[in-house]
């Protein structure tokens, strides 16, 4: 996000019981959430991989990749497809929630401990805190999926 007072759009979700922003310009599409088929020998964030319209796509759980509370999504829950450094992947959410517009003087961009690089800051909107994550510079390579 640059430092000039711009506004960018942002697709918010849940994961656990905290609210979660990431751009929509990497974000290729929303479905919603099915069982992927387990990798053997995958790392843990990995969930499996889906057949989506003739490509496969690997399905990377948001709560264990950012070490918060383990529960995979229930029906209710969507998938978001990403276009990444890596390809394309998969982020299991427990619901998306809706497109939001932030300006960026709004986000709070202080490095603080936060155990994630692919947390990027806070915003307040509305009545609510976000945490903002961007996951395009995801590599495989580094998680040896």
């Amino acid at each position: 996000m640059s430092n000039s007072a711009s506004e960018d759009k942002w697709i918010s979700f849940r994961l656990g019981t905290e609210m979660y922003v990431h751009p929509v310009d990497s974000i290729r599409e929303i479905i919603n959430y099915e069982s992927p088929v387990p990798v053997p020998g995958a790392d843990r964030e990995v969930e499996g991989i889906l057949n989506v319209r003739g490509e496969v796509i690997t399905v990377i759980s948001g709560q264990v990749l950012l070490d918060i509370e383990d529960t995979v999504p229930d029906k209710d829950g969507n998938i978001i497809i990403l276009d990444t450094t890596a390809g394309q992947i998969g982020l299991s959410v427990n619901a998306v929630d809706e497109i939001i517009t932030l300006e960026s003087t709004q986000v709070d961009t202080r490095q603080e401990a936060t155990g994630s690089n692919f947390i990027k800051g806070t915003v307040r909107h509305n009545d609510g805190l976000f945490i903002l994550i961007d996951l395009s510079d995801y590599r495989q390579e580094s998680h040896e999926i």
